[in-house]
């Protein structure tokens, strides 16, 4: 599995969250479940979050069990919509998801 994946790959349906720990930024995986990056806020160091991912794709999960995995450890409030440009779907309704 090779993510993470490039923040200039982030496009199309989604879903996101910004975090606060291991490190500060913009956790997203796309709607295929194949494709989930992290953008840090600036000069915040993303290795910890970074780690996590690498240390998911050598044990083999998906994409989309690395991003429950990461959601489920920091509890979040999830965005979905277009991952290019942080737009939220009209209708969607922000889900909680506590740690």
């Amino acid at each position: 599995m090779a993510y993470p994946t490039p923040a200039d790959q982030r496009d199309g349906h989604g879903r996101w969250c910004i975090i606060q720990r291991p490190a500060a930024g913009t956790l997203w995986l796309a709607d295929e479940g194949e494709r989930i990056g992290f953008d840090p806020m600036p000069q915040a160091d993303p290795q910890p979050v970074l780690d996590l991912l690498h240390t998911a794709a050598d044990a083999g999960r998906t994409a989309a069990q690395a991003w429950d995995m990461i959601v489920g450890l920091v509890g979040v409030q999830i965005m979905e919509g277009d991952l290019a440009h942080w737009k939220p779907d009209r209708n969607y309704r922000r889900q909680r998801v506590q740690p």
